[in-house]
């Protein structure tokens, strides 16, 4: 028997229901395609040395997350040139918010951390949304891995514990993979 009499024995056109799955998997393809889109979207921080975020405290940050928030501050600024402003919580800050710590957000975060069980005391969570980041841990020091962990994932490196060792990388715009 020729090799194509096998073929089409075996193609999905002669596999019975085949009519009524093709516009289910076409579906599920042009889904797929969609949400790749929506994987590769990136949240800009900075556009050509310009912020477009507010990095935002709890209203009364513990001196961890203060620490936290301005060293992000200034490694963002000694990447990009931008200074972005750090505001308490109370303000409502409206555009992208880097929230560090017991924020609203922070404290559900931090919440759902505290009651995994099986979880570090040194869990923390980088969360990125279309609207912002939350930076938070389990306790304090854990919010303080969540800003230096992300710190991390945008290039900065500590070669010793002090600023004359600390290596930024240098670029006009700063974004992060949503999602």
């Amino acid at each position: 028997m020729p090799s194509h009499t096998v073929l089409q024995r075996l193609s999905m056109a002669r596999v019975p229901g085949w009519r009524l799955a093709r516009p289910a998997l076409v579906m599920l393809f042009v889904l797929s395609i969609g949400l790749r889109a929506t994987a590769d979207e990136r949240l800009h921080l900075v556009t050509d040395g310009r912020g477009n975020a507010t990095i935002v405290l709890p209203d009364v940050p513990t001196p961890l997350e203060k620490s936290a928030g301005v060293d992000l501050q200034r490694c963002l600024k000694k990447m990009s040139g931008a200074e972005l402003p750090i505001v308490a919580e109370a303000t409502q800050p409206t555009g992208i918010r880097i929230e560090i710590g017991a924020t609203k957000q922070g404290r559900r975060s931090r919440d759902l951390l505290r009651k995994a069980n099986h979880r570090s005391e040194e869990a923390c969570e980088i969360s990125v949304t279309d609207r912002g980041i939350v930076l938070v841990g389990r306790n304090d020091p854990a919010t303080g891995h969540a800003v230096y962990s992300f710190l991390q994932q945008l290039g900065v490196r500590w070669l010793q514990p002090s600023l004359a060792w600390e290596v930024v990388p240098r670029r006009k715009s700063v974004s992060v993979r949503i999602g």
